[in-house]
């Protein structure tokens, strides 16, 4: 356990000028004269100095060092010296400086990168505002305010409604029953078909069930495929929205026959180059069946069709 000897001098006061006394005396306003010294001027001076040396070594002890007049003078200075860069008051813990929380331990700044790396590897929550230097300049750097104002909001995204179909007044056509009207997208000006299917059921019937029924469906961009193997009918409930890009031509052709499959799941972007979007198959439902007879549909729900602009 650290230990000191450094004592007060007169530590109770006994014969000492009070500190208005001290304030005016001649002998410490001009130092010691010829003749016979004050006891009580020395035992007042005595005991300031001895104070301030008895505060350093209880620093000392505090933190760990001796404070010792019968140590080596550099092993004084040096116990001295560790005191004051290592903790004035106390330095913080690793995991004190990552919890962030106390206000009086100190930080080194090794301790505080240590806790910027620790904010950056968890989800912080800021308690106040998070000033940035400057807009981003490069692709991982953060946004300012400014820069979302004046750069990306001017890229708004506009959308209007087009068609909007209850499907319970959809007229059904055996094998293949078309939702929308003839729109063409691109040549409204939109960038961008948004098809939304709100609470939509298909109900499909059949019959002549066997062990190697198979029933298909195609609705918009949707597929499915259901082994049927008893009941006379089944639902097909759908909730999504789908953003279609512009769509026309097929192999650089245009091919009006192959409207409608051009958002079916086996349809290949990459070899496939459209430059507009012709919505008169794309509302399509088609449903077949394999050693079975499929014979009706009935369709309830809402498909909404918008044109999407980004400005």
């Amino acid at each position: 356990m650290p230990t000191s000897n450094l004592k007060l001098f007169d530590e109770n006061k006994a014969n000492m000028l009070s500190d208005e006394e001290y304030n005016t005396n001649t002998q410490r306003l001009n130092g010691v004269q010829t003749g016979v010294a004050s006891s009580s001027l020395q035992n007042k001076t005595l005991y300031q100095t001895s104070l301030v040396a008895y505060a350093i070594g209880q620093l000392m002890i505090a933190n760990g060092k001796d404070a010792s007049d019968s140590a080596a003078v550099s092993a004084f200075v040096a116990n001295m010296d560790a005191t004051m860069l290592q903790k004035v008051k106390d330095i913080a813990t690793t995991e004190e400086a990552q919890q962030g929380l106390l206000n009086s331990k100190y930080m080194t700044p090794a301790l505080t990168k240590v806790a910027i790396e620790y904010m950056l590897a968890h989800d912080i929550t800021l308690g106040g505002s998070l000033t940035l230097h400057s807009d981003p300049t490069t692709g991982l750097q953060a946004a300012t305010k400014n820069y979302v104002d004046t750069t990306i909001a001017s890229k708004v995204v506009k959308e209007t409604l087009l068609q909007d179909i209850d499907l319970s007044t959809v007229k059904e056509t055996y094998g293949a029953t078309y939702i929308f009207g003839d729109v063409n997208i691109t040549n409204l000006g939109y960038q961008i078909a948004k098809i939304v299917l709100e609470n939509v059921t298909l109900n499909i019937r059949y019959d002549n069930v066997s062990s190697s029924s198979r029933l298909y469906l195609n609705f918009i961009n949707i597929t499915e495929g259901r082994i049927i193997t008893s009941g006379s009918s089944i639902s097909f409930t759908y909730n999504k929205t789908f953003l279609l890009i512009p769509a026309l031509y097929y192999d650089n052709i245009y091919a009006k026959s192959k409207e409608e499959y051009y958002f079916q799941s086996g349809f290949s972007y990459n070899t496939n180059l459209f430059d507009a979007i012709l919505i008169d198959k794309l509302g399509r439902v088609a449903y077949s069946g394999n050693s079975l007879n499929v014979y009706g549909l009935t369709m309830r729900g809402k498909v909404k069709l918008y044109g999407v602009k980004l400005n």
